[in-house]
């Protein structure tokens, strides 16, 4: 194939991984998306990090939100720009990947897979998650441990480390191709692993480093970005884990089940590496526990370069094969283009009922309050931080926080109790944590019901007494 040829093809599909993402673009914000968004503004203005602002997530992931605040992202329609221009981006490197190991053609193949299972709805190709963020680290590493093996130079190494190890600070189930890169090096019988080995272990090692010796409190770090999800992961039910990992087989299927039965017709012929790519992001999306669509979205790149090499084996019947699977991806999204944002929101969260009222909800909150007032959302509505731009009065924004973090929940009833916040959303019922009730008395003892935003509560405190 010329190179005239593939750069127009991978042009083509490059555009076509943002083209597919177009009509999704107004889909109401995440909690994940709004609630990184207002971390990383908190931590701009000031705040700590990890202590008075708490993520539970690397510094990297919030300073990719905080680049992309400060470069003028700052409304729903600009971050989802980013991340549509993110999975093109992903798109890339993928193309360059496949051609590094088996020419244009087979790149041309695995980024047609990646432009269209990994903009799917279904596994939030959409949004700006980031499992999406830290894929075009771990592919660029991916890349440059290839590059190396072509033409050995230890500087790639190095590169492939350092890439490998800022995915993990992005997303700390990114380690996929930290592992597989590993792997491959511990395993192999040649002169040199050795020093290669040590050589990518001490690059990759750098980043996480670094992270946890510039956050300013490594005790702190460690606790919010390795303790805790250890043990929110370790505590959880047998059965509710299954239950969710079941829940997650149809968008799954959806959006990457045509590609993944070509992984499974590439397995043999694919290299070591390349196998245990797909593996280690399978293992990454499994060990939090809550299997979350978008977490399929650090399976998109693995698995169509597999996808790729399983489509070579058919020969003649390749371009069909993959034509088929990248068709098949955008066919089962199509009858959500043609809904209003929120009806698609409805069908791609209907468990988070929330994000349909959020928008309205954070508009009423910025206009009754004064910039400086703290609020609180009860309990699991961290956008309405973000597009309401009103301090959290409490430093958990997420549910499984104050179901998870000892302590954290009695925190809250202290903060509601002190009266701290001035308006109380009542996203979600209190009882969804403290089947107790002592929030709900909280509230019925400190608090007042002001008003009713499409059917959500919004509470002030009482005048002391």
């Amino acid at each position: 194939m010329g190179a005239g040829v593939a750069v127009a093809g991978g042009g083509a599909l490059v555009a076509a991984a943002f083209a597919l993402r177009i009509p999704f673009l107004n889909v109401p914000l995440t909690a994940d998306e709004g609630g990184y968004a207002e971390v990383a503004r908190l931590w701009a203005h000031g705040a700590s990090l990890y202590r008075s602002d708490w993520v539970d997530r690397p510094q990297g992931l919030v300073l990719a939100f905080r680049a992309a605040l400060a470069g003028g992202a700052t409304s729903l329609l600009q971050l989802r720009l980013v991340a549509a221009a993110a999975g093109a981006a992903l798109v890339v490197l993928v193309f360059a990947i496949g051609a590094t190991f088996g020419g244009r053609r087979l790149g041309l193949w695995a980024a047609a897979l990646a432009a269209t299972a990994g903009a799917s709805p279904y596994v939030e190709g959409f949004t700006l998650a980031g499992e999406l963020l830290a894929s075009l680290l771990a592919s660029a590493s991916i890349l440059l441990v290839l590059v190396h093996r072509r033409r050995p130079r230890l500087v790639f190494l190095v590169l492939a480390g350092v890439a490998a190890g800022c995915a993990v600070m992005v997303k700390q189930s990114a380690f996929d191709a930290a592992a597989a890169t590993l792997f491959v090096l511990a395993t192999e019988r040649r002169s040199g692993r050795c020093r290669e080995l040590a050589v990518f272990a001490l690059a990759a090692a750098a980043p996480v480093a670094t992270a946890a010796a510039g956050s300013g409190n490594p005790a702190a770090w460690y606790q919010a970005v390795v303790g805790y999800g250890a043990h929110a992961s370790t505590t959880q039910p047998l059965l509710k884990s299954l239950a969710l990992a079941a829940a997650a087989i149809p968008p799954f299927a959806l959006a990457l089940g045509p590609a993944f039965v070509l992984a499974f017709v590439g397995w043999r012929e694919a290299p070591t590496l390349l196998r245990a790519w797909p593996v280690a992001a399978f293992v990454g999306v499994c060990v939090g526990g809550a299997f979350h669509a978008h977490y399929f979205l650090q399976l998109v790149a693995p698995l169509s370069v597999l996808a790729a090499l399983g489509a070579r084996r058919l020969g003649r019947r390749a371009w069909p094969a993959v034509a088929v699977a990248a068709v098949a991806a955008v066919a089962a999204a199509a009858p959500l283009y043609a809904l209003s944002p929120r009806a698609q929101a409805a069908e791609i969260w209907p468990a988070d009922t929330h994000l349909l009222t959020d928008a309205s909800v954070a508009a009423y909150v910025r206009a009754h309050t004064l910039p400086w007032q703290p609020i609180y959302v009860i309990w699991a509505a961290a956008d309405v931080y973000y597009l309401a731009d009103r301090r959290p009065a409490y430093p958990y924004l997420w549910l499984r926080n104050l179901q998870s973090i000892p302590g954290a929940l009695a925190g809250a009833d202290r903060v509601l109790s002190a009266r701290r916040p001035a308006l109380v959303v009542e996203a979600q019922k209190p009882q969804i944590i403290d089947p107790s009730g002592r929030t709900s008395a909280i509230l019925r003892r400190d608090y007042r019901t002001v008003d009713e935003v499409e059917g959500v509560p919004i509470l002030a405190p009482r005048a002391r007494r």
